[in-house]
């Protein structure tokens, strides 16, 4: 037995080295997924760090009509590129401030019978829930 171990010992290392290398990469990838994902604040915690900017403006969260978080800034994105074409100088501040970060745009749009401003942006970075900038009046 041990005359047949010595004799295909390339065999049995050519074999195991490579299922063994995509097994430690699969769970190491893996495990730094996980630990991305759980760095990021939930939905809560980012709308409660907006919330708290909003209060320290002095916006009423009552004249508020809706709070909406957009998933994947999806709707931000939108009126980012109108905004582009209609004042690009000022589209350009939030392109730069934001860039590279990990943001979360929360939009919050005053009932208009309550409050005469325009909906309110607030961005939070996603990870430390700093609040990154925000938007008056858009």
């Amino acid at each position: 037995m041990n005359e047949y171990l010595l004799k295909n010992k390339n065999v049995f290392a050519r074999l195991i080295f490579p299922v063994m290398s995509v097994l430690l990469i699969a769970l190491g990838c893996n495990k730094k997924s996980l630990e991305n994902d759980n760095d990021m604040l939930t939905r809560e915690q980012i709308i409660n760090r907006a919330n708290e900017l909003i209060i320290s403006l002095e916006y009423s969260l009552d004249a508020m009509k809706e709070v909406y978080y957009d998933v994947n800034n999806k709707e931000w994105k939108v009126v980012l590129a109108e905004l582009s074409k209609e004042d690009p100088d000022f589209a350009r501040q939030y392109k730069i401030e934001l860039k590279n970060r990990s943001y979360q745009a929360v939009q919050y749009r005053p009932d208009i019978t309550k409050s005469a401003s325009g909906a309110l942006w607030v961005f939070v970075d996603g990870k430390t829930g700093e609040i990154i900038t925000y938007c008056l009046g858009l």
